[in-house]
């Protein structure tokens, strides 16, 4: 389903910072605030269309290596956020955690205490 027009200037604004992140700007800003328009701005059905799991994989990868965006609670709420779209749920976590991204934050428990209860 097409964007409003407003919308889709919004999705080109965000796409060409993406394209053009260079050593000054703040990845994790960029990236963080790219995937949140997008869950506010498609419904859970459109999830595929809207290019999200594309985004969260480009940045779960180019932030997993930076240690200070592993401490940063934004990175690990994309990692969360990665996990609700993949099939393994658990592998997601168990990589986050193995990886030290973002483990101090109680976040990250209670996040994968909900998926071990409702996965059994």
């Amino acid at each position: 389903m097409p964007l409003p027009p407003d919308l889709e200037r919004e999705r080109t604004c965000f796409q060409q910072k993406i394209g053009s992140i260079d050593q000054e700007d703040d990845p994790l800003d960029v990236y963080y605030s790219y995937a949140r328009w997008l869950e506010e701005n498609y419904k859970p059905q459109e999830v595929n269309d809207s290019g999200l799991v594309d985004l969260l994989e480009q940045a779960t990868q180019q932030l997993s290596e930076d240690p200070t965006a592993k401490s940063d609670l934004r990175c690990l709420k994309l990692w969360i956020m990665y996990a609700k779209y993949v099939e393994d749920s658990t592998s997601v976590f168990n990589h986050i955690y193995t990886n030290n991204i973002g483990t101090k934050y109680a976040l990250f428990y209670e996040e994968y205490a909900e998926l071990l209860e409702r996965t059994g």
